[in-house]
């Protein structure tokens, strides 16, 4: 049933950002673009009294009588003149950034199709990149292949796309975008009638306007309530023969563009080369799971084993584990280290896949980190293994560079016991690994459970109830791979929070709000550049400036996303004190809201506790002390004694 309701899902269409000069000059513009991919970000005009003006404010476009802020704009694809000045069309070249391209007096019907191949040029671009990433071993084949069906939904408008190679007599599905699990059952053979006998038979590209119709032949079962209407085939060739198809599902049930069509041809014309060079036919799906670097499996094929594995657990009823490894040198690495450490990661892949079990799945993830998949293990199972693989890895030096011993710390975390969803499962192995590395070198960490629980908090749990938040959660762990204490953080905040909210017997929903409001108390921050990512000097207060707003900002965004007054409270006022000198200003004693003075006791607690990398944990009687001393100044001296009860409490 999940098959036949699940629809294929638009993409977004990569969009031209575009500025206007002199919108007054041609009033209609803007209706006629409307449905096309040019997005008006700005319009610069003398005349902000005229109709097409006032239309561009209705539609939240920034509006300007100072063309010269517009030409500067340093966001802008394309800026559009409609002033018949050779005045102004000078001082636009002399004033655009470089990337910005420019066209003067120009109809709609021009723009479209130069906003068509300017978007075809910028995805060739990234694809070349990609290709180049590819052949120095930072992309696999994969991986390689996902990013063209990416580029290929964006430039052409479709739905979804997908790739189908040919094993000996029949076309198998190896990667989609945007399809539903029934269309990637599909495994037609050569002569089975439908779009691939006739792909097969005509070597060029097969247009089918209905995939209900008679001439998808057997593969119209595969189709029925997918949402994709219409398919276009374009035939990926090798040594004149055809080695696959790339399938595109357009949005609109029209023949595709010429231009798109001869994108798409490019595409697959790419695709070929890459395929021939990752082998003969019968290796392709090989070439496609591992990792090319170190012959382990690459982190597609290790994600998609893992969700797989999780399930069967889950109906054997039976334990899985999950290792993490990370691998630190005993100093930092110059240029000339990392130019070798690519045999160094050879090497250690070879000796991990030495030290487990068959049944173990071990996967390069990331740039310089693995996992390994332990099947029917527990916690006391995959302990011993790490034990293992600690003993034989932590020996290892880097080769040609010297007698370095490198540290290896592991982290561990189990189903059922620590996680029941894949990426959880994930996240908190890595997070073990990370407080494993923070113990010293050569440590093992065990998903700390022995601990206060979320008990229903976790982000999957979240979002059930607020699904607009999993775009801040993905945002919180995209910064957490840089910093894994961010996500830590974050965590545990909400955990302290929480705790708290339960010491206090407030309600359950009232618990469950401070908890939310714990994880994400730092959102404002996201929202901030960061000091050292090439601010100029005159900003050098930035983190000063962010400690201030951050709070905020935070509180904002969360207003325009969910309807949670305590949330919104708890993140704003999360760094005012109790004695009136935090922020907001004038916020004083228990006059500050609950939700906010709990936040920055939980808030308070953990950065006292937790040291950043390189520095002892401070031990908690410590951290109760430090607590205490600031009680009745930047704390609630209540709330304070209801955390360390709770934290102290058999």
């Amino acid at each position: 049933m999940a098959d036949k309701q699940g629809a294929a899902v638009g993409l977004r269409t990569r969009s031209i950002k575009l500025g206007i000069i002199g919108l007054s000059q041609y009033p209609n513009l803007l209706k006629e673009l409307e449905g096309t991919r040019l997005e008006v970000k700005a319009v610069a005009d003398f005349d902000l009294r005229h109709e097409s003006i006032q239309e561009a404010l209705a539609k939240g476009i920034r509006v300007s009588q100072d063309y010269t802020e517009l030409i500067e704009m340093p966001d802008l694809d394309l800026i559009l003149n409609l002033i018949p000045d050779k005045t102004v069309e000078a001082i636009i070249h002399q004033l655009k950034p470089d990337r910005t391209q420019v066209v003067h007096a120009a109809t709609p019907s021009f723009l479209q199709a130069f906003c068509r191949e300017a978007t075809a040029r910028r995805a060739l671009t990234e694809i070349l990149g990609d290709l180049s990433r590819m052949l120095t071993g930072f992309m696999d084949v994969g991986a390689f292949c996902s990013r063209v069906l990416q580029q290929a939904t964006e430039t052409c408008d479709a739905l979804a796309a997908g790739l189908w190679l040919r094993e000996e007599d029949r076309f198998v599905f190896f990667r989609g975008l945007g399809l539903p699990q029934s269309v990637q059952a599909c495994h037609p053979q050569v002569t089975d009638p439908g779009p691939f006998m006739k792909l097969a038979q005509e070597r060029s590209p097969v247009w089918i306007k209905e995939t209900t119709g008679s001439e998808m032949g057997v593969c119209r079962n595969f189709f029925e309530d997918s949402g994709l209407k219409s398919l276009m085939l374009i035939p990926i060739l090798g040594e004149m023969e055809i080695r696959g198809a790339l399938a595109l599902f357009p949005a609109k049930p029209a023949f595709p563009e010429k231009e798109d069509l001869r994108f798409c041809s490019v595409l697959a014309g790419l695709l070929g080369g890459v395929l021939q060079r990752a082998g003969a036919l019968g290796d392709i799906r090989e070439n496609l799971i591992r990792d090319e670097l170190t012959g382990l499996y690459n982190d597609v094929y290790f994600l998609d084993r893992l969700r797989a594995e999780l399930k069967r657990a889950a109906r054997h009823e039976s334990p899985l584990s999950l290792l993490y490894l990370t691998f630190q040198a005993e100093r930092a690495m110059d240029q000339a280290d990392q130019m070798m450490i690519k045999p160094y990661l050879r090497a250690i892949a070879q000796e991990l896949a030495g030290s487990i079990r068959n049944v173990d799945v071990p996967a390069r993830y990331k740039l310089n980190d693995f996992a390994v998949i332990l099947p029917d293990t527990g916690p006391s199972g995959a302990l011993t293994i790490a034990r293992r693989l600690l003993e034989r890895l932590s020996t290892a030096r880097i080769e040609g560079i010297g007698e370095k011993a490198v540290h290896l710390s592991i982290g561990a975390a189990s189903y059922p016991e620590h996680a029941s969803q894949p990426k959880e499962l994930l996240d908190n192995a890595e997070l073990s690994a990370f407080l494993a590395s923070r113990e010293g070198p050569n440590q093992i960490r065990l998903f700390p459970t022995g601990r206060m629980e979320l008990d229903g908090l976790t982000p999957e749990a979240i979002t059930r109830t607020y699904p607009v938040l999993s775009e801040v959660f993905d945002l919180l762990t995209a910064q957490a791979k840089s910093d894994p204490f961010i996500l830590l953080h974050a965590r545990e905040v909400a955990r302290y929070a929480a705790l708290i909210a339960n010491e206090l017997n407030l309600s359950p929903q009232q618990r469950t709000e401070l908890g939310i409001a714990g994880w994400l108390h730092d959102l404002g921050k996201m929202a901030l550049p960061d000091a050292n990512g090439g601010i100029q000097p005159r900003y050098s207060k930035l983190p000063t400036l962010n400690l201030k707003i951050h709070p905020t900002i935070g509180a904002y965004i969360l207003k325009n996303m969910i309807n949670s007054p305590a949330i919104v409270r708890g993140v704003l006022y999360h760094h005012a004190h109790f004695d009136g000198t935090g922020r907001p200003a004038r916020a004083q004693g228990e006059a500050i809201p609950l939700e906010g003075r709990i936040l920055a006791v939980a808030d308070a607690y953990h950065h006292m506790l937790s040291a950043r990398l390189g520095a002892p944990q401070r031990p908690p009687h410590h951290v109760f002390q430090s607590l205490r001393d600031k009680a009745g100044r930047e704390l609630d001296p209540r709330l304070v004694e209801c955390l360390i009860r709770a934290i102290t409490a058999p």
